[in-house]
């Protein structure tokens, strides 16, 4: 099942799955929460014991009970906007990734449902976010702040033309070249994309 790899054209969304591989490879979790799971891709990063993915569309989710089955796996049609997560689990991956990034949702819908996660996060909460308006971001740190949650930030934002190139192994290769960078030293990127890495205090 532990495939660490996802692949995509766009540059950015690689630099995450790179980003997100080196982060799980090298740990076990017994309790992971995918929010806005989809199909269920993530599965592919974490070890894990148990793994429960939520999302909003029905048909993702049934696709996703015929595909996985199993004592380790279940999947129900939630959102966390809306409802108050009423599962009783200690999690200790808590995932929210490619979620606020959804042109979807508004930014204050989105953080009302960050606030909703994290009156259960018992351990870790991983989300990324895209914004070019620096009070939205200010928004959501104050929260965090004021929930007693420690965070870092991982900026992987890039420049409009580095954006635009979609040749799979020169994509691929720039943000392997972009991790590493990362790594390093992150302040080559822009700080529009940012993954957050949050614990509580």
């Amino acid at each position: 099942m532990y495939l660490p790899f996802r692949y995509s054209k766009n540059i950015e969304k690689q630099i995450l799955w790179y980003f997100l591989a080196l982060l799980f490879c090298f740990k076990r979790y017994e309790y992971v929460l995918d929010v806005g799971c989809g199909y269920a891709q993530n599965i592919r990063f974490i070890r894990f014991n148990f793994y429960m993915g939520i999302d909003i569309d029905n048909k993702r989710i049934l696709k996703n009970k015929e595909k996985f089955n199993g004592k380790k796996f279940n999947f129900f049609q939630h959102d966390i906007i809306k409802n108050k997560f009423l599962y009783k689990k200690d999690f200790d991956l808590i995932l929210l990734i490619q979620v606020m990034t959804n042109s979807l949702f508004s930014k204050k819908e989105v953080t009302k449902g960050l606030q909703n996660l994290i009156k259960i996060m018992k351990g870790t909460l991983i989300f990324n976010t895209s914004s070019k308006n620096k009070k939205d971001i200010m928004e959501i740190e104050n929260m965090l702040r004021i929930s007693n949650i420690k965070y870092k930030k991982i900026y992987y934002g890039l420049p409009s033309f580095i954006r635009k190139i979609k040749i799979p192994i020169i994509s691929q290769l720039i943000s392997f070249i972009c991790l590493i960078l990362i790594i390093a030293n992150n302040r080559f990127f822009n700080k529009e994309k940012i993954i957050y890495i949050c614990k509580i205090n």
